[in-house]
Parts: structure tokens; sequence; C-alpha cells
């Protein structure tokens, strides 16, 4: 598949993925509410991570080429989000490093995530993982 071809899918996938997320309708009682819930979770993951310097998870479940990324943009890119997603919306920082190589030949990776404001940490600990001297 050309560079012209991929970019010009990337960009009907965006727009698709833009128009679906403005197509349900949605009051302003639902956002609050969801924000109010966030901020309950928020509040639970900071609690739960207390005295953890890092929650170890793998930075994606599988590997996708572009082309099977292309076919279904929205259920793979899903997918590719499996154990990273979350930090953001939790106020969590993270940090992913490559991991060792895979039988088959591709690459594998591990992401760091600590709490919010812990960036020095997990970058302390991404560096002696990758066996670099820290900063």
């Amino acid at each position: 598949m050309s560079s012209a071809s991929v970019t010009s899918r990337c960009k009907a996938v965006t727009r698709a993925l833009t128009e679906s997320a403005f197509s349900e309708r949605r009051d302003e009682s639902d956002a609050f509410q969801a924000l109010y819930e966030l901020r309950r979770l928020q509040r639970v993951v900071s609690s739960e991570l207390k005295g953890f310097v890092a929650l170890v998870v793998p930075t994606i479940p599988t590997i996708f080429t572009i082309e099977e990324m292309l076919a279904e943009p929205m259920k793979r890119n899903t997918i590719m989000g499996t154990y990273t997603y979350f930090v953001n919306p939790l106020d969590l920082c993270a940090v992913s490093v490559p991991g060792v190589g895979r039988d088959d030949g591709l690459p594998s990776a591990l992401c760091f995530v600590g709490a919010a404001g812990e960036d020095g940490a997990l970058r302390t600990i991404a560096h002696r993982f990758e066996g670099r001297p820290t900063p």
C-alpha cells in the first residue's frame, strides 16, 4: 500500500471517528454525571496505588499490520489501548519502553504506570529497565 493511499485512508478513518463521536445526543446532566464518576474513580485509583511506585502492564496486546488497522480502525484501535487507555482519564502518568524481542522477531514493549506527578520516578525505572544510566 502506498504512503499516499495510507494517508488518504487515515483521513477517512479520522473523519468517521469524529462524526461518530458527535452522533449521539447527550445533555448537560449526562456530562456532569460522567465527570463525577470519573472523579470518584480517580480517588479510588489514587488510594489503591499508594505505596506502589509503578504498575507494569503490556503496552499493547498484539501487533497489527497497517492493512489490518485500516480495515477495522475502530476495533483495532480499541484493542491497541486495552492496557493503557485508562491512564489519562484517571490522572496517571506512564512511560512505555521496548521489551525483549519476541521469538517471531517482532518487538514487544512494557508500560510503567504511576500516580500523577511521578513522571521522574517512572523515567528512572524506564532507564534502569533499558540498562541506561539514570539522569
